[in-house]
């Protein structure tokens, strides 16, 4: 027996069990999570379908040993969350298209069209007929009609992918640091730049994701040598969406809370706001915060931000 942790649905679960034990049978049996079922045990129905990091992944065939403290998973009960409302859109359209007959394969069923139409918009291009004949999970009941009809339904055109929760290292979303903007312009094709010439927003929504890219003001702060490492990219990338985590910041979070979980330096007052910075493993953390509170977390470059003259470069280069 051993302890082991996770993030699941956006909260931290541990269990004690034997690190042999399946992924599928830790979420059923000992967290009650009943959403992924039981098929085959062999990673062929696909009837547990879950994600893991914003990815599709097979419960059934992975080791609880496998999985890290840091990883997030989602299950069919979480999946409306990560697009801020009651019913995800893939759900409500299976309810328009009356798919389900038995309905035991419909939880993996959404969970594979869901990762199916994050996958087209991150390649930037609509679901094709193509893209339903390469789905594999298997409806005894034999409602495959009623499943295409449902995601081609609930398939928004290119632009804005639903939140993945994913948000560690250098990765925030479907934006890397290190980026250039035509890059990130085709992963979000719904942006506005709100005047400023160099930062985008994404999908004005829950799903809102702001981008940075470094500018004449921030190059002139480097060296020679390493403006041209940066021109063009993206050196920041933040959200306000409660989805996304940074060891236990979000959204919401309290300034005082937010300074037991990281350690913070500032605050650097640009504007209105405050901001914070801290260490973040392979990227530097970023807080907004006003009255108090957490309004926006994010990303920034380590390289950028490793000093107090530089963290103030940093972010007085955005205001």
């Amino acid at each position: 027996m051993s302890n082991h942790t996770f993030i699941l649905n956006g909260k931290q679960v541990s269990v004690d069990c034997d690190p042999s034990v399946r992924v599928l049978w830790v979420l059923r049996d000992l967290l009650g999570v009943k959403g992924p079922k039981y098929g085959c045990g062999l990673d062929v129905c696909k009837a547990c379908t879950s994600f893991i990091n914003g990815k599709a992944f097979h419960p059934c065939s992975v080791s609880v040993s496998e999985i890290k403290p840091t990883d997030h998973i989602t299950t069919i009960e979480g999946l409306a969350a990560t697009v801020g409302k009651a019913l995800h859109p893939m759900q409500q359209a299976w309810i328009d298209y009356d798919v389900a007959q038995c309905g035991y394969c419909q939880p993996g069923q959404i969970m594979t069209a869901v990762a199916l139409v994050e996958q087209a918009k991150a390649e930037g291009h609509a679901i094709t007929d193509a893209d339903l004949d390469s789905l594999r999970n298997v409806c005894r009941c034999g409602t495959y009609f009623r499943i295409r009809e449902a995601i081609m339904a609930a398939a928004p055109e290119p632009g804005c992918p639903a939140a993945t929760g994913h948000l560690r290292g250098d990765t925030l979303g479907l934006v890397r640091l290190g980026m250039t903007r035509k890059q990130v312009r085709h992963a979000y094709t719904h942006s506005s730049t709100r005047g400023k010439a160099y930062e985008d927003f994404f999908c004005l929504s829950p799903d809102g994701v702001r981008v940075g890219y470094a500018s004449p003001a921030l190059l002139k702060t480097l060296p020679a040598d390493e403006r041209k490492r940066y021109e063009g990219r993206v050196v920041w990338a933040s959200t306000s969406n409660t989805y996304y985590e940074v060891h236990g910041v979000r959204r919401g979070t309290t300034l005082a809370l937010a300074r037991k979980h990281l350690k913070l330096t500032g605050p650097f007052h640009i504007g209105l706001n405050e901001w914070y910075l801290a260490p973040n493993g392979s990227s530097t953390a970023v807080l907004k915060v006003r009255h108090g509170s957490v309004e926006e977390i994010g990303i920034g470059d380590k390289a950028l931000t490793h000093g107090h003259k530089e963290q103030v470069d940093f972010l007085k280069s955005f205001s």
